[in-house]
């Protein structure tokens, strides 16, 4: 079977076109990283420019080519620069290279304090009815395809790695944020959130309470180019435990904010949720989820949330790669919404397209296919599915009808790549599925 995905060449194309970028804004840091800021006469439309060196962390201003941050817990500096820029946002670009993250914060905001975060996104400007948008922005991705070349960990573009000593420094129980939008001081929506070209790490996924990217009250977040993984081969990833809270890849805003939820070339590897998309106005286009016990959640619950996605979603291509259960539309999606799915690439094991234990990736029948896609409340929600099913070691295979949906699916028109567009499966069909 051809393992390899397009989700590596859209990676190496978009990567090489930020890099581009770049070097187009006049980014002038020496291969060395060198520190001294009389040496640079640095002059870009960045805000700040962050940059590693033999594990110091400095933030250069872009307008005068000052450091006028730097130490060595990433999250530190990051943080203070951000804070530094909060009354006209702006973009943040980050070279090559590996953050480590040494000291966690508690959010302090009145409703929220049960958050304790590595990275973070400041408040609105502070001015009532103002809010503006960050541009986070990486020199290029880290490789996404780590079951690859044996799993290896992968060490390239910009990772956020967030340290065990960071994780053992708060209780076990506490919700840790990898990066996080921190609430409005005028309770109105929030900022827009851009990150691009960037990979947030933990550790182990045995911890569980931990969600990799999490601007839960954003007004908008847009993703591309980025990776949620853990600091591990994926081919060792044991089963994630998911902790009272729950271990989430990626997330959307909280629903009822802003009118765009963006996740472009996205991957969550190794969680127990690889995304939970808990807003309306979605739009993905190729979103990779993989190793984990549930590809994704709509209208999720997560963390107590209770906003009602009503307004239509949309993803392009979803690639559901070796997880437990595929995706659930939760008890948040409003009666007579909609979700589309234009490409659901469906990749899943068995105990038997294997031999004992397999040669490649031995952990994969960890993830053996349990369930497909659910509906808590069946009947609500709408759609248009096209799905192509390949079982690993064996191909294309051929499923029963309504076989994609677990439980409901019955106001879903669901076509799979071995049928034609005539013989989709009929609403009789889907109903008898869904009881």
């Amino acid at each position: 079977m051809n393992r390899t995905r397009s989700f590596t060449r859209q990676a190496a194309l978009t990567a090489g076109l930020a890099m581009l970028q770049i070097l187009g804004s006049g980014l002038a840091i020496s291969a060395q990283g060198a520190p001294n800021e009389s040496k640079h006469s640095l002059q870009v439309s960045a805000r700040y420019l962050l940059f590693v060196s033999d594990g110091t962390v400095y933030a250069q201003n872009g307008a005068t080519g000052q450091i006028e941050y730097s130490g060595r817990d990433a999250c530190e500096v990051f943080n203070k620069t951000l804070t530094s820029a909060e009354s006209s946002c702006g973009l943040v670009m980050i070279k090559n290279g590996i953050y480590n993250c040494r000291r966690l914060t508690r959010e302090t905001t009145p409703g929220y304090t049960g958050i304790t975060y590595a990275f973070a996104i400041p408040p609105d400007t502070g001015v009532p009815g103002q809010q503006c948008e960050w541009h986070i922005q990486g020199e290029s991705m880290t490789n996404g395809n780590g079951w690859e070349n044996g799993g290896a960990v992968q060490t390239n573009g910009v990772i956020l790695n967030i340290t065990k000593d960071a994780i053992t420094s708060v209780d076990s129980t506490a919700l840790i944020a990898g990066f996080w939008q921190r609430p409005n001081k005028h309770e109105m929506q929030g900022n827009q959130d851009f990150f691009k070209n960037l990979t947030i790490r933990f550790p182990s996924n045995q911890r569980g309470n931990e969600i990799g990217f999490y601007p839960l009250v954003a007004s908008t977040v847009d993703y591309e180019n980025v990776l949620s993984d853990f600091d591990m081969s994926y081919c060792s990833l044991p089963l994630p435990v998911a902790g009272t809270i729950g271990s989430v890849g990626i997330t959307s805003t909280q629903s009822e904010q802003g009118n765009f939820q963006g996740f472009r070339n996205s991957a969550a590897v190794g969680w127990d949720t690889c995304y939970s998309l808990m807003s309306e106005h979605v739009e993905g286009g190729t979103m990779t989820a993989a190793y984990c016990r549930y590809a994704g959640k709509v209208g999720d619950t997560l963390n107590g949330n209770n906003t009602p996605v009503l307004h239509p979603g949309r993803i392009d291509r979803f690639v559901d790669q070796e997880n437990i259960n595929g995706l659930a539309f939760g008890s948040l999606m409003a009666r007579g919404s909609m979700f589309n799915i234009d490409n659901y690439d469906l990749e899943t094991s068995t105990s038997n397209t294997y031999t004992s234990p397999p040669t490649f990736c031995p952990n994969i029948h960890e993830f053996a296919r349990r369930t497909n896609l659910n509906e808590t409340n069946p009947g609500y929600t709408a759609g248009i599915i096209n799905y192509t099913h390949v079982q690993a070691w064996v191909g294309i295979v051929v499923d029963p009808p309504g076989d994609i949906f677990t439980t409901g699916g019955s106001h879903f028109l669901v076509r799979q790549s071995t049928s034609s567009f005539g013989d989709a499966m009929p609403d009789s069909e889907k109903i008898r599925k869904s009881h």
